[in-house]
């Protein structure tokens, strides 16, 4: 079956490396519910798995991490969209010649649809002509790209002031195009803890957004997260979905299935990855076989989610709106403490919970089964291990 909204909620964050702050933004995601999540400023590169960036209820659908500095430091894209819409990323080859941009198609009502582009422009590249030729080629995007359309991200023309439409001479032509295609520009607020507006969110139809809302820093970040309201009617699915139910598993079958292997054959002549590609599939077969399933259920969540971070959380997020309207010294200290509080929460929570399966792992392994799946945070060293 489907279900239809007439309204679509965005979530975007410049986030300053996305590892330290994902589960925060696991947090934030319940709360404020987006159907969207657009990340700039990822800094993941290719040792950074898809597993460590997991939201639940949420696929990543774009990842594009940045290849020309050091461990995608200073860039990195990320779109997270909810399980149940229906969307597909664009790939465009002017795409792969801008640093740095992606983009998704949503289906909508009426067999229609909406583009997304996420972009983040580097202030600073190689030398001005590399600048300038970016700054090009993000406006050839924003004329080649179908419309309707919404484009979010990190612009970096802080210099532009979007009442008087004047901005410095590397922001002329991008303003420019922005006028000469009748974009809207809808953020009127700071994004920025230096107080300018790096952050923008365009639209080729200034009907299309109901609203922009600062909802604060996500970590340590210097920019503020924004939630966007977008008048568009959204085909949802909903879809049964069955997860492994681990309470009938058979770990006897799984326990003979890997015992009876001649690893020592399945290894031979192999390196790191491949025997731990090959370790992966003899074990999911196992699991496979020896595990039932059993419809998942709705609004999961990570086992160690405690309520009280949650709390704190949106304590920080009230104190950051209340620094916003006081700009007082001693307010922003307090949204600080509040930002090291959740820090520490989280890292506390996630530690007591691992502390607890440690230490039941005999009397209850099923424990080390959660969310449907086997977890392993890193692949193992298979040496000696079986």
């Amino acid at each position: 079956g489907c279900e239809f909204s007439n309204k679509l909620k965005i979530l975007y964050s410049n986030v300053h490396s996305i590892v330290n702050k994902i589960d925060e933004l696991n947090h934030v995601s319940i709360e404020l519910k987006p159907d969207i999540v657009c990340i700039s400023e990822s800094w993941t590169n290719n040792d950074i798995l898809d597993a460590f960036l997991k939201m639940y209820g949420y696929n990543i659908l774009c990842r594009q991490d940045r290849k020309d500095t050091t461990k995608g430091i200073g860039g990195g894209l990320l779109i997270y969209v909810k399980e149940n819409i229906t969307a597909s990323e664009i790939h465009d080859e002017s795409f792969d010649k801008y640093n740095q941009c992606c983009a998704i198609n949503i289906n909508t009502n009426n067999n229609e649809s909406l583009n997304i582009l996420l972009v983040y422009r580097p202030h600073n590249l190689y030398d001005d002509n590399d600048v300038k030729e970016n700054n090009s080629l993000l406006c050839e995007l924003l004329r080649k790209l179908p419309k309707p359309y919404i484009v979010v991200g990190d612009f970096n023309f802080s210099s532009i002031d979007w009442d008087t439409l004047t901005g410095d001479l590397k922001s002329r032509e991008f303003l420019s195009t922005v006028q000469d295609l009748f974009l809207t520009q809808h953020i009127e607020f700071p994004t920025h803890l230096s107080g300018t507006m790096p952050d923008l969110v365009l639209s080729s139809n200034a009907n299309l957004i109901i609203s922009t809302e600062d909802e604060g820093p996500l970590g340590s970040s210097d920019h503020t997260m924004i939630s966007i309201i977008v008048r568009v009617s959204v085909v949802s699915k909903s879809k049964k979905e069955n997860v492994k139910d681990w309470r009938k598993a058979d770990f006897k079958a799984i326990k003979s299935a890997i015992n009876n292997v001649k690893w020592q054959e399945v290894f031979d002549n192999q390196g790191t990855q491949e025997c731990w590609d090959r370790f992966s599939d003899i074990l999911n077969r196992a699991v496979e076989d020896n595990v039932p399933t059993k419809p998942a259920r709705k609004g999961g969540k990570p086992l160690w989610m405690q309520r009280n971070i949650m709390r704190i959380i949106r304590r920080k997020r009230r104190l950051w709106s209340h620094y916003k309207d006081t700009k007082d010294h001693q307010d922003y200290q307090a949204y600080k403490q509040a930002e090291a509080g959740v820090k520490k929460a989280v890292r506390n929570a996630k530690k007591q919970f691992e502390k607890k399966l440690s230490k039941d792992a005999k009397k209850n392994p099923k424990a080390f089964c959660f969310g449907g799946e086997l977890t392993f945070k890193t692949p193992i060293s298979l040496s000696g291990a079986l």
